[in-house]
C-alpha cells in the first residue's frame, strides 16, 4: 500500500488561507470568514428573545426560521385534547417554522424536515414547541418518533456527541396531527435547571463535532516513522472543497504491512496551489500492480446532510476498524484498506438542511456525469473510486484510465468481482421503513447476486436491528425515479459506481430514525464478545444502537468470506446457507412473473443464526410492549449455556458500566430478558 499524498493541516491551512482569493470569484456569493463562514447569512440561523426566554439556532447545523408565542390551539384534535385536559399544562407556548434547504433564493426546495435550536432562560417553565411546517412525517412519528434534546451547563466546552452520545435524550410528550391538510408536530419540555437545552429532530452531528472526533483519532493513531507491521496506519487528507469552500475530508485506515514510501495521487481537482499530483493526469495512466494483496473498502456518510444516524453508524465502524485489541478488527486492516468520507456535504450540515447542498441539489443523483463545478465532491468521489477500481486490483489486469468510456447503464455493464474496490457501504437514514437494511443492485449473475444477498443476511445474524427482510436488491429500486424532482436512482452512489466498476459489493445503508420492526437475537460461539442476546420489546433508537448497526457490517464482512477469527456463524452455516441463497436466486430469476422475494424464512431453515432464522416475528401486541424492567417477553427462547471464559475480556475492558453475570444462573436469565439490561449489552460487542 502507498503512502497518502499530503498533511492534513497543510492543506486545510491553505483553503482557508486562501479562500478569499480562490472561492469569491466573480458571480459567486462571498463568504463572511469573520463569522463562521456566514452563519447568520444562511435563512435557518437567528436568536430571538420572548418573554425573558432566548432561543438560538445560530450555530453549525442549526435550522429555525423563525418562533412566536401562540396562546389558541392550532387543530380540532388539538382543540379536543386542552379543553379535555389530555396534554400537559404549559407556562409558554411557541409556534416554531424552520426553513426549507435554501429558503429564500433560486435553490430553494420543499426538504424541511431538520430542525435544531437553543433555549436558555425558561427554567422552572414548561414549554409546548409547535413545529407548523415540518415535512409531512405522520408514518414516523405514529410510530413513536421523538425529537432529542440535551442539557449543556454555560461556560463548558460543548460536549460532542461523537465523543458523549449519552448526554442526549428523547423529550418524553409528543403530539402529531393535522390542520386543514397540513402536518403539524408539538412536543413538550419542562425546563428543571437554568442551562441551556439543545432539541433537535434527531441525534445532531455536526461539522463540528466530526472535525474534533478525527482530531482526537488522529492524535491517537498517529502514523510513527518507525513502525511494525502490526501498526496501525491512519492518514487523514482533504478530498476536495465544497461550493462554500469547506474542506471533504479523506480517511485512510489499513494495516501498516507491506507499506511503501510511495504516495497516491490525490483527487483534489478545488484546492489552493500547490495543486497536488492528480490522478487524472496523463502520467497516471498506468494502473500499478498491487503488491500489498488489499482491495479497497469505501466508506461515505451525510451526502444528506439530515441524515445524522448515518454518522454515529459511521462512528461504530471507525472504531470498530482501530481496535487494536480485537482479531476481527486485524483481519479487516490486513485485507482491506479503508477509505473514509465522513460528511460528503459539510455545506448542508453547517447551514441546517435535510437534504441538499449549497445550491439546494441532492448530491446523490450526480455521480453518473457530475459537474467539476457544480457537484465537486461528486466529482471527486467518482475519481476517487475509479482510481482504487484500477490501481486495487490483485488480478494485474490493465485497465485503462478512461473513466469516460465506462458504462453509463445497466445493459452496458460488465461486472468485475477482480475490481480493486472490495467493498463500498453509502449510509444514509429513512424516514418511513422501520429497522436498518441494506439497499443492492440487481446483479446480472446469479452466483454475485447471491453473495450479496448471503452477506445481508450474515450481517443480520451479527446485528440486533440489521432487517434482513426490508433489505432490498431489485433493478427496479436501481432505476426508479424520485416523485419530488425526478431525479433516477441510476445517478446515486450505488448504482453509479456498479456502472463505473461492475463491482458486486456495492450498498446503501438505510436506518430508521426512530425504531425497528423487531430485533434479531444475536448468538455467542467460538470466544464472541458478547453473550448471547434473546428477543427483546423495541427500543428506541440511539446513537450506540446506530454504531452497533456499523459494527454488524464489518463482521458480517468477515462472515461471507469465512476470514472470522472469532465467527457467530460457523463456516458450515455459511455454506448451507449460500447454497439456500443460490437455490432461491434461481427460482426467482427463473420465474420472474412471480416476484418471490428472499427472506430470512425461505433462505435460512435448518440454520441457528438468529431469531429470524428460528422464531417468528412477535405479535403487533407484543412489539409495542415497552422496555421496562422486570418485562418479560413471551416466545423468549432458552439462553445457550457458554462456559463463562469464552463470554468477553476481561472486566477491565468492558466499555458497560453494570457487572457482568454468569448467563448459567436463573437471576442472569431473567436480567437478560428484561428491558434496560438488554439495552447495556450493545456496549461489549
Amino acid at each position: 500500500m502507498k503512502r497518502r499524498h499530503l498533511e492534513y493541516f497543510q492543506i486545510r491551512s491553505l483553503i482557508f488561507d486562501n479562500l478569499r482569493e480562490f472561492y469569491n470569484a466573480p458571480g459567486t456569493p462571498l463568504l463572511d470568514l469573520s463569522s463562521d463562514l456566514g452563519f447568520m447569512s444562511y435563512p435557518g440561523k437567528g436568536n430571538w428573545l420572548i418573554d425573558g426566554v432566548e432561543i438560538s439556532s445560530c450555530f453549525d447545523s442549526g435550522n429555525l426560521k423563525s418562533i412566536e408565542l401562540n396562546d389558541n390551539p392550532l387543530s380540532d384534535e388539538d382543540a379536543v385534547d386542552r379543553r379535555q385536559g389530555r396534554r400537559p399544562e404549559v407556562d409558554l407556548e411557541f409556534r416554531c417554522v424552520v426553513a426549507p434547504d435554501m429558503a429564500g433564493t433560486e435553490f430553494e426546495n420543499g426538504n424541511k424536515s431538520w430542525f435544531h435550536f437553543r433555549v436558555t432562560g425558561a427554567h422552572g417553565k414548561t414549554v409546548r414547541f409547535n413545529m407548523m411546517n415540518l415535512n409531512r412525517h405522520q408514518k414516523l412519528y405514529n410510530q413513536g418518533m421523538a425529537p432529542v434534546f440535551m442539557v449543556h451547563q454555560q461556560g463548558t466546552e460543548m460536549p460532542n456527541i461523537m465523543l458523549e452520545p449519552e448526554r442526549w435524550n428523547r423529550v418524553c410528550s409528543v403530539f402529531s396531527h393535522t390542520s386543514d391538510g397540513v402536518f403539524l408536530m408539538s412536543f413538550w419540555h419542562t425546563f428543571t435547571t437554568a442551562e441551556d437545552v439543545y432539541f433537535s429532530f434527531s441525534y445532531p452531528c455536526s461539522v463540528e463535532d466530526t472535525t474534533k472526533w478525527i482530531d482526537k483519532l488522529e492524535k491517537k493513531h498517529r502514523f510513527p516513522e518507525e513502525h511494525s507491521s502490526s501498526d496501525i496506519y491512519f492518514h487523514r487528507e482533504i478530498l476536495c472543497r465544497s461550493i462554500d469552500g469547506r474542506p471533504v475530508e479523506l480517511l485512510t485506515i489499513s494495516s501498516a504491512e507491506g507499506i511503501t514510501d510511495e504516495v497516491e495521487p490525490n483527487f483534489a481537482h478545488n484546492l489552493p496551489p500547490p495543486f497536488p499530483e492528480r490522478a487524472d493526469e496523463e502520467n497516471n495512466n498506468d494502473a500499478e500492480e498491487n503488491k500489498s494483496g488489499q482491495k479497497a473498502f469505501m466508506i461515505s456518510a451525510r451526502v444528506h446532510p439530515g441524515e445524522t444516524p448515518a454518522s454515529h453508524v459511521l462512528r461504530g465502524m471507525v472504531d470498530f476498524i482501530l481496535r487494536t485489541d480485537d482479531k476481527r478488527s486485524a483481519t479487516l486492516r490486513s485485507r482491506y484498506v479503508f477509505k473514509i468520507i465522513p460528511i460528503l456535504n459539510p455545506d448542508g450540515v453547517v447551514r441546517g438542511h435535510y437534504r441538499t447542498d449549497a445550491r439546494g441539489q441532492n448530491l446523490n443523483r450526480f455521480y453518473l456525469n457530475p459537474d467539476v463545478s457544480l457537484q465537486p465532491q461528486c466529482f471527486a468521489y467518482r475519481q476517487l473510486i475509479y482510481y482504487l477500481h484500477r490501481n486495487y486490483r490483485l488480478d494485474g489486469k490493465d485497465i485503462p484510465n478512461d473513466i469516460d468510456s465506462t458504462a453509463q447503464d445497466y445493459d452496458s455493464l460488465v461486472e468485475d468481482k477482480e475490481s480493486g474496490v472490495g467493498f463500498l457501504i453509502d449510509l444514509h437514514a429513512h424516514a418511513a421503513k422501520r429497522g436498518a437494511f441494506l439497499f443492492g443492485n440487481r446483479l446480472k449473475l446469479a452466483d454475485y447476486h447471491a453473495e450479496t444477498l448471503c452477506y445481508a443476511r450474515l450481517t443480520a445474524a451479527n446485528s440486533a436491528h440489521m432487517d434482513f427482510d426490508a433489505c432490498c436488491f431489485s433493478q427496479r429500486n436501481m432505476n426508479m425515479k424520485d416523485k419530488r424532482d425526478q431525479l433516477s436512482k441510476e445517478g446515486s452512489c450505488r448504482v453509479a459506481f456498479y456502472y463505473l466498476t461492475g463491482s458486486p459489493h456495492i450498498y446503501t445503508l438505510e436506518c430508521n430514525y426512530n425504531t425497528g420492526r423487531y430485533q434479531n437475537a444475536i448468538s455467542s460461539r467460538d470466544g464472541a464478545l458478547t453473550p448471547p442476546i434473546p428477543p427483546a420489546p423495541l427500543v428506541k433508537y440511539t446513537p450506540d444502537h446506530y454504531a452497533e448497526v456499523g459494527r454488524g457490517l464489518l463482521c458480517g464482512v468477515l462472515d461471507v468470506f469465512t476470514v472470522n477469527p472469532i465467527p457467530r456463524v460457523a463456516p458450515q452455516q455459511v455454506k448451507s446457507l449460500r447454497g439456500q441463497i443460490s437455490r432461491q436466486v434461481e427460482i426467482q430469476r427463473s420465474n420472474p412473473s412471480q416476484r418471490r422475494k428472499i427472506t430470512s424464512k425461505n433462505v435460512s431453515s435448518g440454520l441457528s443464526l438468529d431469531r429470524l432464522s428460528q422464531y417468528e416475528k412477535p405479535k403487533r401486541f407484543e412489539r409495542s410492549l415497552p422496555v421496562a424492567s422486570g418485562t418479560k417477553v413471551v416466545r423468549t427462547p432458552p439462553v445457550k449455556e457458554v462456559p463463562p471464559g469464552r463470554l468477553s475480556r476481561p472486566i477491565a475492558s468492558r466499555t458497560c458500566s453494570d457487572r457482568f453475570v454468569n448467563p448459567s444462573s436463573s437471576n442472569a436469565r431473567e436480567t437478560l430478558r428484561t428491558g434496560p439490561s438488554f439495552t447495556t449489552r450493545f456496549g461489549h460487542r
